[in-house]
């Protein structure tokens, strides 16, 4: 069950809270900070977004009850705590690795990928269908002129994706604003 909780103050490079101690950091990202902490005992992952979150248009308001729903389906962690308007999120540490440039060289590794991408496909989400078009264009106007050329080809690439369709027994959701 998610616990919504009103936002720490955050000050620090690490946000202060006397229920969770930081083991390690994640990822330092332009649009996050993720942490391994230790909560009541349990290994779980912290997420606290940046400014760039919000530029990027990123809809966290909606992604406790996707997250409960990939859980349910044993595709994704557990949603632990949602704090949209504080910008943090608490779900449980799923073990494993990273995967090196030799795994996605293995067929049983890509095949298992497939399944669990088909699996991920087949689960109905709760949200507002996204409008890609418009994420391609929050996320190049972030980057900037650099990727132009690339924000193009992404344009092209999606046209062609919704040209073909969905495959039987699936849908494509009309690309419509959040």
């Amino acid at each position: 069950m998610v616990r919504h909780v009103a936002a720490p103050n955050v000050k620090s490079d690490m946000p202060p809270a006397p229920e969770w101690r930081i083991l390690e950091t994640l990822a330092v990202t332009p649009v996050s900070r993720t942490w391994r902490v230790e909560v009541d005992g349990e290994l779980a992952v912290l997420r606290r977004d940046e400014p760039g979150a919000i530029r990027l248009g990123l809809n966290r308001a909606a992604e406790p009850a996707v997250l409960r729903a990939a859980s349910a389906a044993g595709l994704g962690p557990a949603c632990r705590l949602a704090d949209p308007a504080g910008r943090l999120l608490l779900t449980d540490w799923l073990p494993g690795r990273t995967w090196t440039p030799a795994d996605l060289q293995e067929p049983d590794h890509l095949q298992r990928a497939a399944g669990l991408l088909r699996r991920l496909h087949a689960t109905p989400l709760p949200g507002p269908v996204v409008d890609l078009g418009a994420a391609i264009d929050r996320y190049a106007a972030a980057a900037g002129a650099p990727v132009a050329a690339l924000a193009a080809k992404a344009h092209r690439q999606l046209a062609r994706v919704l040209s073909v369709g969905a495959p039987s027994g699936a849908t494509l959701a009309p690309v419509a604003p959040e």
